[in-house]
């Protein structure tokens, strides 16, 4: 009986080291090549963050599998129309979690602006919005020239890197072809899992909500 014992316990520790192994973040040879130290130390907070709210999302502790199953739920939100909401992060929270890292490490990939010319909705149009905040992917940061690099020998990041490069941020054509794709991904491997982060933090809060809580903060002022 002990040595029964022993055995399940033995197989228990292994089935909760995979689980762990395969959650941890191993920084590939390409990325400490094109990052450096302060950058890498924020891209790997971004990275835990959405792992924590994507295994919450879904229910699932193993990583790679918690990722597929949120993009395979986003297929089914996404299947006949492209106008739900898909955040993950509110605009709030993310803000202030960049705010916390280091100006490196955000600008490494993002692009954040504060201010709109013109935002025109379902029903009324607004101009020179100071303190609007948006988000969109840096095509001259640290993460494209790591895209292009990887882009060399797997043809994917080749493919997100030219479309990036040309539209100045993700196109809505991937935001449906991404998640299509997500069983080519293996969520263990750095460079996966940081095109998934990337890709989920993109995802701002709706534009309704947006415009609201700009014209509540500016009644406050």
């Amino acid at each position: 009986m002990k040595a029964l014992f022993f055995q399940m316990m033995t197989a228990i520790i292994l089935l909760a080291g995979c689980t762990i192994n395969q959650s941890k973040i191993v920084v590939d040879k390409t990325a400490k090549e094109v990052f450096n130290q302060q950058e890498l130390e924020g891209i790997i907070a971004m990275i835990q963050l959405v792992d924590k709210r994507v295994m919450e999302e879904t229910n699932k502790t193993d990583i790679n599998q918690a990722y597929h199953k949120y993009f395979e739920d986003m297929i089914q939100k996404t299947k006949h129309t492209l106008d739900v909401d898909l955040t993950l992060i509110k605009d709030t929270v993310k803000f202030k979690f960049f705010d916390s890292l280091d100006r490196q490490a955000v600008q490494a990939i993002w692009s954040i602006d504060n201010h709109k010319e013109m935002i025109r909705t379902r029903d009324t149009i607004l101009y020179d919005l100071h303190g609007y905040m948006s988000l969109g992917i840096s095509p001259i940061g640290s993460y494209c020239t790591y895209m292009k690099k990887i882009g060399e020998t797997d043809e994917k990041y080749r493919h997100y890197h030219n479309s990036i490069s040309a539209a100045g941020d993700i196109s809505p054509s991937l935001i449906t072809y991404f998640p299509s794709k997500h069983l080519e991904y293996d969520f263990t491997l750095f460079k996966d899992r940081l095109w998934a982060t990337v890709f989920l933090l993109r995802f701002g809060d709706p534009m309704e909500q947006k415009i609201e809580r700009y014209l509540t903060q500016q009644k406050k002022k």
